[in-house]
């Protein structure tokens, strides 16, 4: 064989290798016709890693690896790879118990347990709704930082602030636990430790206050900076829930856990904020468009 004929052996094989599809990742299922890479598909299509799945006038259920199930509603899309679903556009939904996750747009969404249902959906240009169904769900920033602990049954908002990546904001009852001080943030459900003025923050053990400052390290230590009182007492509840020292009987009961507007919470510059409703779960088996409220 000359080396002519060697070397164009050589590149069909290079050609052929680079445009075979990646390993199979699991199948798409559809009552009705949904595009996979573009290609328009009806029934079911085998899904490679790195597909691009969007729906129509049908929902679709995507059966991954280790049996986690994602579904995506009527006129969704997303990229789907070995060990996450990337949603583009639209509403998704998630169970499994292998650690995979939902990324939507700067977020990483992960379930708290093998029976934990992950809702999904993206609003507007930035706002992701995340709600917990059957059980926890966590959510991250890109960076892995927990950003909330959502309760089930529970829905909130996640929004970045641009150019805001360092800002820490947190609301709620400041406790002393373990000879440290401790605020517990209802919203996000999180609790941090803070550290700052020992005679300011002690003045207000056992208050529901707004903190500000920089954090650092998992779990979050903050800096406090600025503190407001924003409700006195009301945290006998949260305190025992919290395993924090007791406070006293406040005169004043506590705040709603979850405000419906305005955010209590600011983490890593994501806003964090109770959305007021839940997600309307997917609907499968059906032509029509899957509707939110």
């Amino acid at each position: 064989m000359n080396y002519q004929a060697l070397l164009a052996l050589n590149l069909a094989g290079i050609l052929a290798w680079a445009s075979a599809p990646g390993r199979v990742v699991g199948v798409a299922t559809a009552e009705g016709s949904f595009r996979v890479d573009h290609a328009p598909v009806s029934g079911n299509a085998t899904l490679f890693d790195g597909a691009t799945v969007q729906t129509e006038e049908a929902a679709s259920r995507l059966r991954l690896d280790k049996g986690t199930r994602v579904e995506l509603a009527a006129e969704s899309r997303a990229r789907v790879f070995g060990g996450r679903t990337l949603l583009d556009a639209g509403l998704s939904e998630m169970q499994t118990s292998s650690g995979y996750q939902i990324e939507a747009r700067s977020l990483r969404i992960a379930t708290g347990g093998a029976k934990s249902v992950a809702r999904v959906r993206l609003d507007g240009d930035k706002t992701v709704l995340v709600a917990a169904v059957n059980g926890p769900v966590r959510v991250f920033n890109s960076a892995g930082l927990l950003l909330a602990n959502v309760n089930s049954g529970t829905t909130l908002r996640f929004e970045p602030q641009a150019g805001a990546q360092d800002a820490f904001e947190f609301s709620g009852c400041l406790l002393r636990k373990a000879g440290k001080l401790i605020l517990v943030d209802q919203t996000a459900n999180q609790t941090v430790e803070v550290r700052g003025d020992a005679a300011q923050l002690g003045a207000q053990v056992g208050n529901r206050v707004r903190i500000k400052g920089p954090a650092a390290g998992t779990p979050l230590v903050m800096n406090v900076q600025a503190l407001e009182q924003i409700g006195l007492g009301g945290c006998v509840a949260v305190a025992a829930g919290a395993g924090a020292d007791p406070v006293g009987r406040a005169p004043a009961p506590a705040p709603a856990a979850e405000p419906s507007n305005g955010h209590s919470a600011l983490i890593a510059g994501v806003a964090v904020a109770g959305a007021g409703g839940a997600i309307a779960g997917v609907v499968l088996g059906t032509r029509k468009k899957t509707k939110s409220p």
